[in-house]
Formats: C-alpha cells, structure tokens, sequence
C-alpha cells in the first residue's frame, strides 16, 4: 500500500523523536489515516505505542478532521482509546503510593510535596489509574479534592498491599539475619510494660531464632488485620472480637487510681469508688485504648453516676504526667503505674473487690502455624505466676 510523501515524512519525523506542531501532526496523521491503512498498520509505519496512536485517532475525531461515523465503521480496526489505555497501562506501585498520598492528603500540590515529586506526574499517575481501573477516584475541583465511593472502597485495600510488602521485606530479612522463622504480633490498648517485656525476655531465652515483629495498632485495626493475615497474632484488653478471633486470658492487673502527692484523697488507704467519682479523672482515649476504655467504663458506672472525665489521652505516660501535675486523678493498670517515671504519682487501690484489667491475646481461628503453637502455649504457662 503506498503512502503519500506527507506520511513519508511524518514516520521520518516521529522514529527520530523529534517533537511536531499539532497542526503538522494533524496533517501528517491525516494523510497516513486516509491511506486506509489498517491499525495495526499504522502502528508499525509510524512506530506508536497503540495508546498513543488510539489517542491521536480521537484528537482528530474531536478536531474535526476525521469524521467520527467513519472512525466507528471498523472499530476491530481501531481500538478506543481507553482500550489502548487499558493495553498499555499496568498497576504500578508508584501508581498505588501516589493514590495512597492523594486520598489522605486530599491536596494533590501536599501530595505531591510528600511525595518530592512535582503536581504534573503526580496527576498523571492518577489518571493512569483511573484508566487501568475505569473509574473515577476523586472528584477534583479548583478549590478542593474528594474521593469517590470507588476512592474510598480502593482506600480500604491499598494500604495493604504496602504492609504485606515490607512484611514479605522483613520476613527476607529476617532469614538473612540468621532468623529461623518470624511472628508477626499486634499490640492494642497500651498493655502493661512490665509484663510484656517479661513475657518477650522469655520468648527470647526459649526459641531464640524465632523473630517476633511488633506493630502497634488500634483493637480495630488488630481485628482487621487478624482476618486478612497480616497479623499471627497480637495482644489487647478485650475480648469483644467478633466471630473469627479466639480470644485467650493472658495475664491479669490490679485497677488502681494515680493520685498527686498532696490530694486529700490519700486520707484513704484504699479509694471508695463513690469517693473517686467526686474528682475529675483523666482517662485513656476510647478510640486509641478501645479495650482499656471498656474496661474501665464498666468499672466506674458501677454506681450509676456518671463519671467527671477531665482528658482523655492516647497514654498512660501522658495520663501520669497529667496526674504529677494535680491536673485529675488517674485509673489504670497497677503495673502502669509502677513504671510511672514521674515523682509526684502516688498509686492507692480501689477498697472492696479489687478491679482488674485483662490483657488478652488474640488469634484468628485458622489452624496456627508450629511457632504460633509454642507462642501460645508459653502465654499459658506464664498466666499463673503473673495473674492476678
């Protein structure tokens, strides 16, 4: 099939990469489509990626240089463009952190900045993956940037894909360092110190080439990530977990309230709750120490009044130095006060039945992997000497 020499010269032109005016492109493009040439043709004379050169056939559509009914008469022919797009365009994971920065920024000029890169590749990024995906993610204004349902339902799956990552990283690392195996464990609820590094001192003497990766997140996000295997396990203060989560006792601690050193409450050895419930009380925060917070709540409403929350803070060394300032009074675990490095904490016990709060571990209910089992059956061993 002959070409005209304008075609000629366009294929010259676009193997050498050196750029064209639109209006020159049209004309060539033109000339090389009114050849009749089929696509895959045309891709191979003019050397175009297919997405590219489906784009250029629309742009001339939407010039008006070619008239649409006649680009629609063979469409075996010539792809749409989003078809091309879909050929070319494959899920990267920069496609993925460039999204991840965006939904939580919402801000594609601070999304750009945290991710030191300029707006225009960010942007593109972004449309890539829309066009992979075939749908919109955000709805993008001049004056702000939302995510679609679609946005938000991808939300919930990327972030996911970054933690198996650097899971499957560690894991590898792990084994290069002379590791044998690794535990991933969640930890919830800001658990006692104390006992929890006692109970790691002995994992560590016990199977010392066993590697265990901590990660600190909310009960809900442990619950999650339980049910999706990002987690072997982990430890929290509830045992409201759902169906799916085996929920076992692992250690137990007293209640105690954290008094400031001069408080007329210390005229009480042991505190009355109805006592307690007359001064303002710093609490942990129901969303970062959810299990805490329930713990506690089911606690001081015992009496049916309602209790004085001053603050709620995310952790019990904040509480404590709340407390050493004379801010309110503090409820929580006594070995949490026992660590407590600030001089001006006192710790009373409640009076009556004295109070605990239960740390639990958590699995799914999935058959355990041999490590798991050792794991859980050391928590187990260790119950009766720490329990309260």
């Amino acid at each position: 099939m002959k070409r005209s020499r304008l075609a000629d010269r366009y294929c010259s032109i676009a193997r050498s990469g050196t750029e064209l005016t639109d209006a020159w492109f049209f004309m060539i493009l033109r000339e090389v489509f009114l050849a009749n040439m089929r696509f895959d043709g045309l891709q191979a004379q003019t050397g175009m990626p297919p997405r590219s050169l489906a784009l250029h056939l629309n742009d001339l559509v939407d010039a008006g240089i070619l008239k649409r009914a006649a680009y629609q008469q063979s469409p075996a022919r010539y792809p749409s463009a989003s078809d091309a797009s879909k050929e070319r365009i494959s899920m990267e994971l920069r496609h993925l952190r460039c999204f991840l920065a965006v939904a939580e920024e919402l801000h594609f000029a601070r999304a750009a900045e945290r991710l030191h890169i300029e707006q225009s590749p960010l942007s593109r990024a972004i449309k890539e993956l829309e066009e992979e995906l075939d749908t919109k993610l955000f709805l993008r204004t001049t004056r702000s940037t939302r995510l679609t349902h679609a946005g938000r339902l991808f939300l919930e799956h990327v972030p996911r894909v970054f933690i198996a990552l650097q899971q499957a990283r560690d894991s590898v690392k792990a084994v290069a360092n002379g590791f044998r195996s690794q535990l991933r464990m969640a930890l919830s609820d800001g658990i006692s110190p104390s006992r929890f590094s006692s109970f790691l001192a002995l994992c560590r003497q016990e199977e010392p080439e066993v590697e265990i990766r901590l990660s600190e997140v909310s009960l809900a996000q442990q619950i999650k990530g339980l049910h999706e295997d990002l987690y072997d396990a982990g430890f929290a203060q509830s045992d409201e977990v759902g169906d799916g989560i085996v929920a076992t006792q692992a250690w137990s601690d007293p209640l105690m309230v954290a008094v400031p050193a001069r408080h007329p409450i210390l005229s009480h050895k042991r505190i009355p709750l109805e006592e307690l419930l007359r001064y303002p009380l710093v609490l942990c925060d129901p969303q970062a120490c959810e299990g805490h917070a329930r713990q506690v709540e089911r606690f001081l409403r015992q009496t049916g009044t309602e209790p004085l929350v001053a603050e709620q803070v995310t952790s019990c060394d904040l509480m404590m130095a709340l407390v050493a300032a004379g801010f309110a009074l503090g409820l929580t675990g006594e070995s949490n006060i026992a660590a407590c490095r600030e001089s001006g904490v006192i710790g009373r016990p409640l009076a009556g039945c004295c109070p605990v709060l239960t740390t639990y571990l958590l699995r799914s209910t999935r058959e355990p992997s041999v490590t798991l089992v050792r794991f859980i059956e050391r928590v187990q061993t260790i119950q009766p000497a720490e329990g309260v």
